[in-house]
């Protein structure tokens, strides 16, 4: 047989236990108000016991025991064996009083006294309790009144203090009024009805209903002993301390005062509870100073502050450093040394190198100087410096030399050079020397030609189909330095010329061969006249373009040879070669008598065209003169492959 068990579910245990939860609080609540309604039951039956003591005393004494006899601080014990004798001194207790405790008050009753009023005399009293929850006063009056009234007494407190409760006091009672100053105050008087006036606590006759202030104030502070001030880690940040102000059981506070001259900066006052400030001094030549003042306080009144102020001072010093400026040698400097400001601000001084003649500032170098290749240079001055002025030989140069080949004529063949020295040179030299490079001999020494530039006039490259070179040396200098040596060169290579020369007046002309770039025939200065069928003159194709040349054989061979030497038959007339035939026109047995000279063509036409012509005239003298000297501007043009 299978048995199956079932349990609650989550849900169910959740409303069982919430159920019992507000069951519990509902029991609670009520058991609470079960027990207040008790201890205000067992409040009212204590009073109506200790009536009925106060009754029998009565009846045994004629009066009722004044409050002071039976109140607290009186014990319980006390009462019961000296004034309420045979009373259960539990009744003297409020029930929440722990055991043994009086609870019997000469005031309005509290939830845990039992108030007992009682007139001057004994003559009645008023027991009064008071209830939880509803806060009201039952009462029970003595059995035995005297006519006379009761009289409330009103106890008021201002600002910074208490007093003891008033109440109602029957005629000729004396109650006790008593002021309670609060921290920080004292009490100063009583004000209000007759009789209020006093010390803090005294007796007050109840002859009427009176009102009792009791007045306080404040307890001075007096201003503590002024702190001395003192400076201290002085530099660029300085801390200023003072002690601490002795104020008891108040608080010490302080204000400062920063000012600095004489830039006249002025921080006003500055409120602190430190002891210690540090502040900014890192100007020079100021003078900072703080200023501190100290009070005691607390929240209700302060000692105001203490005076005379005291203060201390902090003066950064100007630092100074030494600047040496001086010489390497070459030149001089300026006399800055000297002795400045290298603080905060540092001075700035400038420094000037002078170099002496052929030289030149090359730098300033020594230990912090900065000037660099500065001149003049401006020195910051941050510590000692020094500053050393060096100097170097200004350079000489030179350009070139720049040597070219110009002409040659007869003889001599001309190379015009030319040089130029930079920097302060103030001495030079050029020579020049010759070589056959054909031959490898060298043709002439080192020969001064005494200028910077000009033309050099070499007189033994006549040798036809000989290379020929000019080397050109110069140097230019001063008493300090020099250029060192450069040199300059210029080629030449000499051809065969030949000459036709032609008697009565006839004029010669020139068949010049040059440097092997072209072959030319030059013509007189009537080249460009009409074609003549028989020798006398040549004709230019390029002045002469619609001639037909097949008249002239000589100037169209010569078109056609294709740039090799013509022959003779090639031109019309007879000519020579001056190389062959040593008798006429060549530069080795060319009479004296004959004056050569090519100066007649302008440099551009010599590299344009490097042709001359040489016009010859017979004279009946025998002998040879120049009579013109001219050239064709349109020759013929035999030009090589």
């Amino acid at each position: 047989m299978k048995i199956n068990l079932k349990g609650f579910t989550i849900i169910e245990l959740t409303v069982v236990v919430a159920v019992i939860g507000i069951m519990t609080t509902i029991g609670i609540v009520a058991y609470s108000d079960v027990q207040m309604r008790s201890r205000n039951d067992s409040r009212s039956s204590k009073v109506y016991v200790l009536a009925e003591a106060l009754e029998k005393y009565y009846n045994k004494n004629g009066e009722y025991p004044l409050c002071a006899s039976i109140a607290s601080p009186v014990t319980a014990d006390t009462v019961v064996t000296n004034i309420l004798k045979g009373l259960d001194p539990d009744v003297l207790r409020t029930p929440s009083a722990a055991k043994g405790t009086n609870s019997v008050a000469c005031s309005d009753p509290t939830s845990d006294t039992y108030g007992y009023i009682v007139s001057g005399s004994g003559a009645e009293f008023t027991l009064k309790y008071k209830e939880e929850g509803t806060s009201n006063l039952p009462s029970r009056d003595s059995r035995h009144r005297i006519s006379s009234g009761i009289y409330t007494l009103t106890l008021n407190a201002g600002t910074g203090g208490t007093v003891n409760e008033g109440g109602s006091y029957a005629s000729g009672q004396t109650p006790t009024i008593t002021a309670t100053p609060a921290q920080y105050y004292q009490f100063s008087s009583w004000t209000g009805s007759s009789g209020c006036a006093g010390t803090a606590s005294h007796t007050i006759v109840m002859d009427a209903n009176k009102t009792c202030t009791a007045n306080f104030v404040p307890i001075p502070i007096n201003p503590p002993s002024p702190p001395v001030v003192a400076a201290n880690t002085v530099g660029a940040t300085t801390t200023w301390s003072w002690g601490a102000s002795s104020c008891g059981t108040n608080t010490a506070r302080y204000q400062y005062r920063y000012t600095i001259s004489p830039s006249g900066y002025d921080s006003g006052w500055v409120t602190t509870a430190s002891t210690s400030v540090a502040l900014t001094t890192s100007t020079d030549g100021q003078t900072y100073r703080v200023t501190v003042q100290a009070e005691c306080y607390n929240p209700i009144i302060s000692s105001g502050y203490s005076d005379p102020d005291d203060y201390e001072d902090y003066y950064r010093p100007i630092p100074y450093c030494t600047l040496t400026v001086n010489s390497a040698g070459n030149g001089t400097v300026s006399s800055s040394s000297g002795t400045y400001d290298c603080g905060t601000s540092p001075d700035t001084p400038t420094i000037t190198a002078y170099p002496n003649t052929y030289y030149y500032f090359s730098g300033w170098t020594g230990s912090g100087c900065t000037g660099g290749g500065s001149n003049p240079a401006v020195i910051t001055m941050t510590g000692n410096i020094t500053c050393t002025a060096n100097f170097a030989a200004t350079p000489v140069g030179i350009s070139g030399p720049y040597v070219s080949y110009s002409y040659y004529h007869g003889f001599y063949t001309y190379f015009p050079y030319s040089f130029g020295c930079t920097g302060p040179a103030t001495n030079w030299q050029v020579r020049w020397e010759a070589y056959d490079d054909s031959t490898g001999g060298k043709l002439a020494g080192w020969i001064d030609p005494g200028g910077s530039s000009g033309t050099i006039a070499a007189s033994t490259m006549y040798t036809a189909r000989h290379s020929y070179h000019v080397r050109v040396w110069a140097v230019c200098w001063n008493p300090v330095t020099s250029s060192g040596d450069a040199y300059g060169y210029a080629y030449f290579y000499r051809d065969v010329w030949w000459v036709r020369y032609r008697h009565a007046w006839a004029p010669n002309y020139v068949y010049y061969a040059d440097d092997g770039t072209q072959r030319r025939y030059k013509t007189t200065n009537t080249a460009n006249a009409s074609p003549q069928s028989s020798g006398g003159q040549l004709v230019s194709p390029q002045a002469n373009p619609t001639v037909d040349f097949s008249l002239y054989p000589a100037q169209n061979n010569c078109k056609a040879i294709g740039g090799r030497t013509p022959t003779q038959n090639e031109i019309t007339g007879v000519w020579y070669d001056v190389d062959s035939d040593p008798w006429a026109y060549g530069p080795r047995s060319i009479p004296a008598a004959w004056v050569r000279n090519e100066s007649y063509r302008t440099n551009t036409q010599l590299a344009d065209d490097k042709t001359h012509a040489i016009n010859r005239r017979y004279s009946g003298g025998g002998g040879y003169q120049t009579v013109s000297l001219k050239t064709n501007s349109n020759p013929v043009r035999c030009v090589r492959d």
